[in-house]
């Protein structure tokens, strides 16, 4: 019997039936083969099978399920589960920033940064073929902000149509375990496409992070550059309704994040020049100094990414 879904609707009142485990031969989510070390797990919200990866969390379950107590489920489960009980009791949980405030602030604060801080106060931490980091200090904070920049040899449109694919990040991102759009916000007049992302990393030795994230993409630049070949994503952290705290999982801060693609023509072949610049807090017990000393893996990362989109058709 093929497992039950979720939908944006709600969930089910009784429980469905087990998928046989050993007709399924790789998780339902990730599509990883299971192995002797990476197990089947059935999701007691829809009945499929799961690697431990994609069903970490735990969720009460309808009366109709007979089950007691907090149950191993599926992400898609979760946020169900979640999304109903917003929509059955929207006063117990928080309720959604205005958005619009979110964005006005949030341009501002990026503006001023940008507008304060000289070329000459980034120093050079790392750097290969395709990227070069940057680090600035950042007063009352002993975590530094972040500048990365990279050439891409693609061109604007295919830059940024592959970067804006979430299903892609993995590919450069192997660390995420899992982003999804929790909701997706109208384009306005202004020309900004917003949505509420959450978005799930794993952290070796110590708890995975978590964070929710207001993301707002637009034509322009606000770095000075050419803004008529070039469109940004902006985003920060916010609360959402949809997304609580999960146990054994820190929620992560980003401050702030500006990432600019703007195309640039080389040697008569059309380039993209991506700059970002990122100050954000993983919090809990992980010291400042092993964060910033961490940093240097994102030049790692950004040069996949690039070379992964130049490989795509």
């Amino acid at each position: 019997m093929e497992r039950q879904e979720s939908t944006s609707q709600g969930v089910w009142s009784e429980a469905p039936e087990w998928a046989d485990d050993k007709t399924v031969p790789e998780c339902a989510a990730c599509n990883k083969s299971f192995t002797i070390t990476r197990r089947r797990h059935h999701c007691r919200g829809c009945g499929g099978v799961f690697c431990d990866d994609c069903s970490t969390k735990r969720k009460e379950l309808p009366e109709g399920f007979k089950l007691k107590g907090k149950q191993r489920v599926c992400d898609n489960c979760f946020f169900a589960l979640v999304q109903a009980e917003v929509a059955n009791n929207p006063d117990e949980h928080p309720p959604k920033p205005d958005f619009a405030v979110v964005r006005t602030n949030l341009l501002e604060e990026l503006k001023k940064f940008i507008a304060e801080t000289a070329q000459a106060s980034w120093t050079r931490t790392a750097s290969n073929k395709v990227a070069t980091i940057y680090t600035k200090k950042m007063p009352g904070s002993a975590l530094v902000c972040v500048k990365s920049e990279a050439l891409s040899p693609t061109p604007l449109q295919k830059t940024w149509a592959a970067y804006n694919n979430k299903d892609l990040w993995k590919n450069w991102q192997p660390d995420m375990k899992e982003c999804r759009t929790i909701e997706q916000l109208s384009v306005d007049g202004d020309g900004f496409s917003e949505e509420v992302l959450y978005v799930m990393m794993n952290v070796p030795v110590v708890d995975n992070r978590d964070s929710v994230v207001y993301s707002a993409a637009f034509d322009g630049n606000l770095m000075g550059a050419d803004a008529k070949n070039s469109r940004s994503i902006m985003s920060k952290s916010v609360t959402h309704p949809m997304c609580p705290r999960i146990t054994g999982t820190v929620r992560a801060e980003l401050n702030f994040c500006l990432t600019t693609f703007t195309e640039e023509e080389i040697d008569g072949q059309k380039h993209t020049r991506i700059t970002s610049i990122l100050h954000t807090d993983p919090k809990g017990l992980i010291p400042p100094f092993v964060v910033n000393q961490g940093l240097a893996r994102g030049c790692d990362q950004i040069r996949d990414m690039v070379k992964f989109i130049a490989s795509l058709p």
